[in-house]
């Protein structure tokens, strides 16, 4: 019995083997963090030419060659472990401002945004606008463009962010209102049309705009290159698919429905009792 007494450990040294496990565990964690900092300035380094920004995927498997360390050749680091103390708030303030410096990615869900903005941004700056067209790729290797942008297929992000394929959270959706996001491009586009409609009726004194009729680069920024001949050639095709605020919006311009002066109204829309809630329309009387 005295034998098992003695071999049972007391209060005080499991306080001792925590002290030791908690010790070690520290100087585990810091040679950890020193080792995951210096993997992060070397590939800062090697990213440089591509991004502003330093990118470590969720194992690092340091290679056997320069400009790697001798002593982290041939390791694993687990990326992920790093991203968790620093979600968790249990990075020293020291090490988030050293890797804060090397401009670390610590959450990839948010940096895509973060790079997404930046090629908004770029876009607004060199084209006047957020009308990205669905094709829009950002060109490589172009200096006006920020690098982490670079081959981003802009036009594709653009398009999920406005049908909700790519969420956003309010304060995001804040951020591409205060850029001029279009949400409706559609609208967006009517709009540009209706400008350009006006400024020719300003010009030519009439809006009988010849079907080949493109608009010019003297005329206001937004509408230079619209098809405003082809538009309103389909216009007075498609009447059916305009909503009554168009129509009113097209005849207070004098619009020319039929492409001459002897009418200017569109055929006047009705909806018989038993039909589907489709409008039609009918000739006016």
């Amino acid at each position: 019995m005295s034998l098992l007494w003695r071999l049972a450990p007391t209060a005080s040294a499991k306080g001792v083997a925590r002290k030791l496990a908690t010790s070690q565990s520290s100087s585990t964690n810091e040679m950890f963090l020193k080792n995951m900092l210096t993997v992060t300035q070397v590939t800062r380094s090697l990213q440089a030419h591509r991004s502003d920004f330093t990118y470590l995927s969720t194992t690092v498997n340091v290679p056997h060659e320069a400009p790697w360390p001798m002593h982290l050749r041939g390791q694993s680091l687990n990326g992920n472990y790093l991203r968790q103390l620093h979600r968790r708030k249990l990075l020293p303030a020291a090490y988030v401002e050293a890797f804060d410096a090397l401009q670390f990615v610590w959450c990839t869900r948010s940096h895509k945004w973060t790079v997404r903005l930046l090629a908004l941004e770029a876009y607004r700056t060199l084209h006047g606008d957020l009308r990205v067209p669905h094709l829009f790729v950002v060109p490589d290797l172009n200096p006006a463009w920020p690098k982490d942008t670079w081959g981003l297929h802009l036009g594709f992000h653009v398009s999920n962010i406005r049908t909700g394929r790519i969420k956003c959270s309010d304060e995001t959706r804040a951020k591409l209102d205060a850029l001029g996001f279009v949400w409706d491009m559609f609208h967006a586009m009517w709009e540009t049309n209706l400008l350009a409609l006006q400024e020719y009726a300003r010009r030519f004194g009439n809006v009988n705009v010849p079907q080949v009729f493109v608009a010019p680069d003297d005329w206001p920024r937004e509408t230079r290159g619209a098809l405003l001949g082809v538009w309103v050639n389909n216009i007075r095709n498609g009447v059916d698919a305009l909503t009554p605020e168009k129509i009113t919006q097209l005849n207070q311009m004098g619009f020319l429905w039929k492409g001459n002066n002897r009418r200017k109204e569109p055929p006047l829309k009705v909806t018989r009792p038993d039909s589907t809630p489709t409008e039609r329309y009918a000739t006016a009387t």
